[in-house]
């Protein structure tokens, strides 16, 4: 295993300090991921001011569908109930097996990105690898409305009508007793054109863990460039004010 570098210099740049500093954990994870092996990290750190290359090392658990849990400053009287109730309930919750998972949505919508900890399979587009799957583990899907301007017109008269989106997902998992099984749900999304309905029924919680993957998401994808983010932001609330 290599050995891993603190990313705290002053003078590096800011997409050297969110972004993962060595492949081997990624490649690792995802060797494992196609073997059906979930790997779950307990983190921890003594004493103020000791460092954990945390993003990197987290790639061990982002590439298959794992977990990470962090202590920082760990002491047995502050955070030892907190670390004994999250290891019996990885120890124990009930899990499915040597999982994959796709989702599908009705005509004139796509999905754009898969929020999560998360590997795609080999040779698929949009197949999840879950070599573990239980009630604590959660994606997110971002869906957008294809562009009308690109449809043919018997199409957009289609869209047009449309009163609901349709999004299908389907589960092919193992059983602990070792039966194999596919679970589908499917789900029908009212559609409005009036703006307020839709913050009537948020989910606060679900919008905020959105939000903060979606932010760190973006924020690695643009190499720590911080400004175009900003610039980003403010554009999508004048977009909003103006509408």
């Amino acid at each position: 295993m290599p050995e891993l570098q603190p990313k705290s210099d002053q003078n590096s740049q800011m997409g050297d300090k969110i972004n993962s500093s060595n492949m081997f954990f990624s490649n690792e994870a995802s060797n494992m991921a196609h073997l059906q092996v979930s790997v779950d990290l307990f983190v921890f750190t003594v004493g103020k001011g000791v460092y954990r290359n945390l993003q990197t090392m987290s790639d061990l658990a982002r590439f298959s569908n794992g977990n990470l849990y962090y202590y920082p400053e760990y002491e047995y009287y502050q955070s030892g109930l907190r670390f004994t109730n999250e290891l019996y309930n990885c120890l124990t919750r009930e899990c499915a097996w040597e999982s994959v998972f796709r989702v599908r949505t009705s005509a004139g919508f796509n999905q754009t990105a898969t929020l999560g900890n998360k590997l795609i399979k080999q040779r698929t587009n949009d197949l999840i690898l879950c070599p573990v799957i239980d009630k604590d583990r959660m994606l997110i899907y971002e869906i957008e409305r294809e562009a009308e301007a690109v449809d043919k017109p018997e199409r957009r008269r289609l869209m047009a009508d449309q009163q609901h989106m349709f999004v299908q997902t389907a589960l092919l998992y193992s059983t602990a007793d070792g039966e194999r099984r596919i679970r589908v749900l499917n789900a029908a999304i009212p559609l409005t054109n009036i703006h307020h309905l839709s913050f009537d029924y948020l989910d606060t919680s679900a919008l905020a863990l959105y939000w903060a993957r979606s932010a760190i998401h973006r924020a690695q994808l643009n190499q720590g460039n911080f400004s175009s983010l900003q610039s980003q932001i403010l554009l999508q609330i004048q977009n909003m004010c103006r509408s």
